[in-house]
């Protein structure tokens, strides 16, 4: 059986507060969403809960790898003194 994951636990995982992941959960576009398993049942199972095999998943997607200066002067065509700077 997987392991399902709560609210608190996910945003630990993905650095956001609690507040963030009720705002993904509820998003207006479908796409953006992330999808608990107890949607519907929520209230009664204390809590949404979520696959941890999807979080894993929804992790590497919604955590991007930080530009560094070089990368960003060169993104946005200028020197790295003025990207620092």
């Amino acid at each position: 059986m997987s392991k399902y994951l709560n609210v608190q636990e996910v945003a630990n995982m993905l650095g956001v507060t609690p507040a963030t992941i009720y705002k993904i959960i509820n998003h207006p576009e479908v796409s953006k969403r992330i999808e608990p398993v107890n949607r519907l049942t929520y209230r009664g199972d204390g809590g949404y809960r979520f696959s941890a095999d999807s979080m894993e998943l929804v992790k590497e997607q919604v955590i991007k790898k930080d530009l560094t200066i070089a990368d960003t002067a060169k993104l946005l065509n200028r020197s790295k003194s003025f990207v620092h700077g």
